[in-house]
């Protein structure tokens, strides 16, 4: 009897020790990794990431349960696409878009996460411009557990990290494989929010399309040695605006941390928030005209107006793209 109540003693201080530290740990968990992929990859990585019956080609916890059952429901990149699961080895559970959003060449896809006998978490997937034509694709999972459960928030990382890994790398190694996005068609048009943008411009006459690529170069040149010069910081791709196909000087310009001062021809200004419509196009520059003639067909379908024109960016030097 006296050992029976040595061992009791034991459990019930284990125990009070236990809610003791549980106290002082953090309620919620985070977990974030990312991985960098070409630009080329980005659309076919959206739609494995957009569409739940891909997922299974890339999710980390597929391979740890074979017999694991899915269900998918609602329409694939929309609010409401739902895949639910349910599994011995790795519990049962459910995951739903709750917003897409797409501005500033940032494309976010937030969800909702439910796991049996846990809080509601929330899931992120995120693409984003990386540099030398790199875009960096990023998993995030954050939640809150249970007053009970707090010990495993300090666990999370290390338990979840390495399938984030795993899941992102295989993102990168199957959108790799998959068909490019055909050269020379612009893809589907669509509205997007411009936020307020300090960028650095200067301005060439076009002349010759046969040599532009040289006067781009040398505006570019120039605008890159004002940005070093007055210590400002690249912010996204370099681009070209212009009014129209004829147009005989084209604007370029390069987004900046935070509005410079004009110098050496260049012009430091704030380009203002705006909405505009957008698509994409991959391909030799000499077909980027079928993307201009996509935008301007969408803006009359709409009957929109605005100050026209067209802003190219450039995630590649488009004089050498095929």
């Amino acid at each position: 009897m006296k050992a029976l109540r040595i061992i009791l003693i034991g459990l019930l201080s284990l125990v009070g020790i236990y809610l003791l530290a549980a106290a002082f740990m953090p309620s919620t968990y985070v977990v974030t990794r990312s991985k960098e992929i070409p630009v080329a990859q980005e659309a076919a990585a959206k739609s494995l990431m957009n569409d739940f019956n891909n997922w299974p080609k890339w999710m980390p916890w597929q391979e740890m349960d074979a017999t694991m059952k899915q269900t998918v429901e609602g329409t694939p990149a929309e609010p409401g696409h739902k895949m639910s699961w349910k599994s011995e080895k790795m519990g049962n559970g459910s995951m739903m878009i709750s917003d897409i959003t797409e501005k500033d060449q940032n494309w976010t896809q937030s969800m909702v996460l439910n796991f049996e006998g846990f809080p509601p978490g929330k899931s992120v997937l995120a693409l984003e411009p990386s540099s030398n034509g790199m875009a960096k694709v990023t998993w995030i999972d954050s939640g809150n557990v249970g007053f009970f459960f707090r010990p495993m928030a300090l666990m999370m990382d290390g338990m979840m990290g390495k399938d984030f890994e795993r899941g992102l790398n295989k993102i990168d190694s199957i959108s790799k494989a998959m068909p490019a996005m055909p050269a020379g068609k612009p893809t589907s048009v669509r509205e997007e929010m411009f936020k307020d943008q300090p960028v650095m411009m200067t301005q060439i006459a076009v002349g010759d399309l046969k040599t532009v690529s040289e006067r781009m170069a040398a505006g570019y040149g120039k605008i890159l040695a004002v940005i070093k010069a007055q210590g400002l910081k690249e912010a996204g791709y370099p681009f070209c605006m212009l009014r129209s196909d004829n147009d005989k000087q084209w604007s370029l310009g390069i987004p900046t941390n935070k509005v410079g001062k004009d110098a050496d021809g260049c012009i430091a200004r704030n380009m203002p928030g705006h909405k505009t419509l957008v698509t994409d196009y991959y391909g030799p520059y000499s077909g980027t005209q079928s993307a201009r003639m996509a935008l301007a067909a969408e803006a009359s379908k709409r009957n929109l107006t605005g100050p026209g024109g067209f802003l190219e960016e450039y995630v590649s030097d488009p004089m050498t793209t095929t």
